[in-house]
């Protein structure tokens, strides 16, 4: 094998690899646009005080994580519960809103997911 194979084979490995990589760029900076579009509707969604926003802060959205196998949701929520008063209590009630954040916001988005 000669100089000029090994340079060719370079070139187009370095091609492919910037190909790749351009590639993975547009597909974070699609998934960035549908996040930020989801994050827009689902404020949206709980400013105006819409129907799917009450439910989903009221109840539906909690009952989902409660009701799941193994819920994570019930798990915090009964560390948060147990530890009230200890050194704890900060990191679990933390973590509970994280998670009722993240139930809110899933709820929301799946049923908004046909104006993304």
């Amino acid at each position: 094998m000669n100089n000029n194979d090994l340079d060719g084979n370079i070139v187009f490995l370095n091609e492919y690899q910037l190909n790749e990589d351009e590639r993975f760029l547009a597909a974070e900076i699609a998934q960035d646009d549908l996040d930020m579009r989801i994050e827009e509707l689902v404020v949206s969604e709980i400013e105006s005080d819409s129907a799917t926003a009450i439910e989903a802060i009221g109840t539906e959205a909690t009952l989902f994580g409660v009701n799941e196998i193994n819920s994570e949701f019930k798990q915090i929520l009964l560390e948060a519960i147990q530890c009230k008063g200890s050194n704890a209590q900060d990191l679990a009630d933390k973590d509970l809103g994280k998670i009722v954040r993240e139930l809110v916001t899933a709820y929301i988005a799946h049923d908004v997911e046909d104006l993304v």
